[in-house]
C-alpha cells in the first residue's frame, strides 16, 4: 500500500522513483534505527573513548574497532557542520520554498518502574511566507526500541502529511548523522 501511494506520487508530480529495494533497504532500514540501552550514549563514541584513553596498547582488533570509532567521530564533525548550514540556509530563504528539513531523533518515556516507551520526535524546518518557520511533531509507542513503528510512522507521513506533500526536497537528519536527502516529493 505505502509503496504503491508513493510510487503514484513520484509519478504524479514527475519525480524519479526510487527502487523498491533502495527506498526500503537504505532509507527506511531496521539497521538504520539505532538501539538504546537504558543509557543513553552512542556506542561507537563511547568505545572511542574507552579505548581513546590506551590508544599506543592496542591489539590489532582494537585498532580497526578504535580507528572506525574516529572516523566515526570526524563524520559526526562534518555532517554537524553540514546540518547547520543547511538549517542556516534555510532560515535565511537560501532554499526554495518547496525544501524542508527535518530532524529525527527519539527520547525514552518512563512511565512507571522500569517501563519506558518511545518517543519519536521530528522537528521540521522550513521557509514560509518570508518566514523561518518549525514544527515538533512527536510519536509515541508502547516499546522502547520499536523500528515497526518509526518505518510505518514514515510511511503514513509521507503519504498524508499535507506540508511534506508540497515539498520537492526534503533533508533528513537522524542523531546528528545526515539520514537522507529525498528529492522526490
Amino acid at each position: 500500500m505505502f509503496l504503491s501511494t508513493y510510487v503514484s506520487n513520484c509519478v504524479s508530480k514527475n519525480f524519479k522513483v526510487l527502487s523498491y529495494s533502495y527506498l526500503f533497504e537504505n532509507i527506511l532500514k531496521d539497521d538504520n534505527i539505532w538501539f538504546s540501552s537504558d543509557e543513553i550514549i552512542c556506542p561507537d563514541c563511547k568505545k572511542y573513548e574507552i579505548l581513546s584513553k590506551r590508544v599506543d596498547d592496542l591489539n590489532e582488533n582494537e585498532q580497526i574497532e578504535f580507528n572506525k570509532s574516529k572516523e566515526h567521530i570526524q563524520n559526526f564533525t562534518k555532517q554537524y557542520k553540514f546540518y547547520i548550514k543547511v538549517k542556516e540556509a534555510i532560515a535565511n530563504g537560501q532554499y526554495s520554498t518547496d525544501t524542508i528539513l527535518i530532524v529525527q531523533d527519539f527520547s525514552q518515556i518512563r512511565v512507571q518502574k522500569g517501563d519506558f516507551y518511545q518517543d519519536l520526535i521530528l522537528t521540521y524546518y522550513y521557509y514560509e511566507n518570508n518566514e523561518f518557520k518549525h514544527q515538533f511533531k512527536h510519536f509515541i509507542s508502547n516499546d522502547k526500541n520499536d523500528n515497526f513503528n518509526v518505518i510505518h510512522t514514515w510511511g503514513k507521513l509521507l503519504k498524508t502529511d499535507d506540508l511534506l506533500n508540497k515539498m520537492k526536497q526534503i533533508i533528513i537528519f537522524s542523531d546528528g548523522c545526515i539520514f537522507s536527502t529525498l528529492c522526490l516529493l
